[in-house]
C-alpha cells in the first residue's frame, strides 16, 4: 500500500520512468538501471541536502561532474534537516487532504474496508474485528474465526466495543461513509397562464 511505504513506492516510480525511457530509446534497460542508480546515489536529496552515497561512505563519490570541496556536515545535522523537511511535507499533505489521524489501540473493535463488487456493496465489511497488534501505521485485527487481517490504519473504522452489533448499528456506521443524495430543488415561482390562452377551456 503506497501510504504504508510511500518512500519505497516513490523510488520504484522513478525507476519505472528510467526503464520506460530506455525502452523508448531502444537502449538496454539493464545497463540504464546501473547508470540511473549511480546518478541517483550521487545526487543530493531534497530533505537532507546530501547525496545518499555521501551519507553511506562519508565522502563524495567520483562522477563525471566536477566536485566542489565543502565542509563535512555532521550526521546529527543531516538527520535534523531530514526530519524538518519531512515534517513540513507531512503537515502540507494532511492540511491539503484534511487528514484526521485515527486513534486506534489494541483491543478496539473495528470494521475493515472491502472491495466494491456491485452497487449494493457496502464500504465496510459488517463483520467486526478486534485489533490485536499495532505497528506504526499498520494494524493487525482478528475476527471471531481467529483469522488475522493486516492493513494500513486508513482501511479501518472504529466502532463500539460490543462484538455483536445490531442491524441498526451497522447501517448507521455505513451511512456515515455514504454521501447523501442532494435533494431535488423545485422552483417556487408562481406560474401564470399566458393571456392569449384565456379563451381556451381547461
Amino acid at each position: 500500500m503506497p501510504r504504508a511505504n510511500a518512500e519505497s513506492e516513490r523510488f520504484m516510480r522513478t525507476i519505472g520512468k528510467a526503464i520506460r525511457a530506455a525502452q523508448t530509446e531502444h537502449r538496454s534497460w539493464k545497463q540504464e538501471i546501473h547508470t540511473f542508480l549511480r546518478n541517483y546515489r550521487a545526487t543530493p536529496h531534497s530533505t537532507t541536502n546530501v547525496s545518499p552515497a555521501e551519507l553511506l561512505f562519508g565522502r563524495k563519490i567520483n562522477t563525471k561532474m566536477p566536485n566542489i570541496l565543502t565542509n563535512d556536515q555532521a550526521d546529527s545535522e543531516v538527520r535534523k534537516e531530514d526530519h524538518k523537511n519531512k515534517s513540513k511535507m507531512k503537515l502540507y499533505f494532511e492540511k491539503k487532504h484534511s487528514v484526521k489521524v485515527p486513534d486506534f489501540t489494541v483491543g478496539d473493535t473495528v470494521l475493515v474496508k472491502q472491495e466494491k463488487k456491485d452497487k449494493l456493496s457496502t464500504p465496510y465489511n459488517p463483520q467486526p474485528l478486534t485489533i490485536k497488534n499495532k505497528k506504526g501505521s499498520m494494524i493487525t485485527a482478528t475476527n471471531e474465526q481467529q483469522k488475522d487481517i493486516t492493513r494500513n490504519s486508513s482501511h479501518f473504522k472504529k466502532v463500539g466495543k460490543s462484538k455483536i452489533m445490531t442491524d441498526e448499528e451497522i447501517e448507521e456506521i455505513i451511512d456515515d461513509d455514504i454521501i447523501p443524495n442532494t435533494p431535488l430543488r423545485r422552483s417556487s415561482r408562481e406560474k401564470q397562464t399566458p393571456k392569449h390562452l384565456d379563451d381556451y377551456v381547461r
